[in-house]
């Protein structure tokens, strides 16, 4: 989810790419260290997103959960 002005989809790729890169070396800690820092970055993006279009968050906004089952006929 992103809104114009807010950080693009490469940043969020980019730290998904190097907690992938310090597991594959094994460097678990540099992996949990990665993966903290890239949630507050996306915790911080909702937080800005929330105030600025509080719209997208209120319930009507959520969509229904989807089961995998096709819907009855």
């Amino acid at each position: 989810m992103g809104l114009s002005g807010y950080r693009g989809i490469t940043e969020y790729a980019a730290h998904h790419r190097r907690v992938l890169d310090a597991i594959l070396a094994g460097d678990l800690s540099a992996a949990e260290d990665g993966l903290r820092s890239h949630l507050r970055f996306i915790l911080d993006d909702v937080a800005s997103m929330r105030a600025a279009r509080p719209d997208l968050f209120s319930a009507l906004a959520v969509p229904e959960r989807r089961t995998g089952r096709p819907a009855p006929v």
